[in-house]
């Protein structure tokens, strides 16, 4: 999962992760989980660069590779999900930055 390079720019997290700007990308694992990656895999980050959305919120108008804004929390103490590296985030909200052109 790397972020596409026309966004490499505007992707960003707030120092208390209570928001992240990044890449969507859907895994197909546990009936499908949204993961954000925010920071290249290079990056030094506490979380590896990624959350896994919890599946919480209503995702039916977002598409992998959306840019997008989250807000919300990470939840268990930062610790990994089961399939991933990045932990689990409580998703308050989502917003579209940017959409990629279908190819």
């Amino acid at each position: 999962m790397e972020i596409s390079k026309e966004y490499l720019d505007r992707v960003a997290n707030a120092s208390d992760y209570s928001w992240v700007t990044g890449q969507l990308f859907y895994i197909h694992a546990d009936s499908g989980l949204w993961v954000v990656r925010y920071a290249p895999v290079d990056k030094e980050d506490r979380y590896g660069g990624s959350v896994v959305l919890a599946p919480a919120l209503n995702m039916d108008s977002f598409h992998e590779g959306d840019l997008v804004t989250i807000h919300g929390e990470v939840l268990n103490e930062g610790r990994a999900t089961k399939y991933l590296g990045g932990p689990l985030y409580r998703t308050l909200a989502v917003n579209l930055e940017d959409r990629k052109a279908s190819e």
